[in-house]
């Protein structure tokens, strides 16, 4: 099965489903892009999951069944009459002016050959003209089918390239003095954790929101008494700045106890009672 995707309002092409997962670890696919598949009725997110894979085709049909056809012999009828009670049986007197004749009890009764054939060659010639019909609906049935068309990609509503960039910056500047609140190293008691992040931003395709800004990194909790690392969390946070502010969308992290060495997973979206404590820390709106 292929998938299309689009970025920014544009399409990249098409590529085959068992592709997707690498490419988007190699980086080649970002979350932010969209996919479609035939079926579907709009665009989706490939960060809000990858479209199911192709079912199992059917079996193929088993070829139709050879009819044979088998001749069958009449069984010898005995044509004697048994002579009559108190009559001698006359004996039978040779003459050589008389034909000799054969006894009915040896003859049986057989098709002739060209019967034979008639009744294989008949059934045979139904099946293939049973055949052409069948291929000859299914084809044209083909050429009425009408082509497949795609959906248009989600359109990104041009502006000027002046104000696109002051916005930008204006945008950047602010996410940037909210990183600023992350501590880079734990310094107990003021706080026992410490953050390592890298910033990806591009622009949106949401129509409400002008860019996006994907967080992906790690926070580390510190033992401030044995100073160590105890707790590590692994997350991915994505953003967008709406209204003239950020706002969170979602958060996914995977937690791993480094003394127990267990880890479960954690999942926020808009709809989440209580957002990510990231979140807080970097003052963003919750909800649109």
């Amino acid at each position: 099965m292929n998938v299309y995707i689009a970025r920014d309002g544009v399409e990249l092409g098409e590529f085959p489903r068992t592709q997707l997962e690498s490419r988007l670890r190699a980086g080649e696919l970002q979350p932010t892009d969209y996919y479609w598949v035939e079926g579907m009725e709009t665009w989706l997110l490939l960060g809000d999951g990858l479209p199911p894979a192709e079912p199992e085709p059917a079996p193929a049909l088993p070829a139709a069944p050879v009819l044979t056809t088998r001749s069958e012999t009449s069984p010898a009828t005995d044509l004697s009459v048994a002579p009559a009670a108190g009559m001698e049986e006359p004996e039978e007197v040779a003459s050589a002016e008389e034909p000799a004749t054969t006894s009915p009890a040896a003859a049986t009764f057989q098709l002739p050959p060209r019967r034979v054939l008639l009744l294989v060659a008949v059934p045979l010639c139904a099946l293939v003209m049973l055949g052409g019909l069948v291929l000859f609906f299914l084809s044209d049935r083909q050429s009425r089918i009408a082509p497949l068309r795609l959906p248009p990609a989600p359109e990104v509503t041009p502006i000027d390239r002046g104000v696109d960039r002051a916005d930008r910056d204006a945008a950047a500047a602010d996410l940037k003095q909210r990183l600023e609140k992350l501590p880079g190293r734990a310094e107990p008691p003021q706080n026992t954790f410490f953050y390592d992040l890298r910033v990806r931003m591009s622009p949106s395709t949401d129509p409400v929101s002008r860019w996006t800004v994907v967080l992906t990194g790690m926070e580390a909790t510190v033992d401030p008494e044995r100073d160590k690392t105890v707790r590590q969390t692994k997350f991915t946070m994505r953003i967008e700045h709406r209204n003239g502010t950020w706002t969170f969308v979602n958060y996914e992290a995977t937690v791993t106890d480094l003394e127990e060495l267990q880890s479960f997973e954690v999942r926020h979206d808009e709809q989440s009672e209580a957002p990510p404590s990231l979140a807080s820390i970097l003052g963003l709106r919750i909800g649109r």
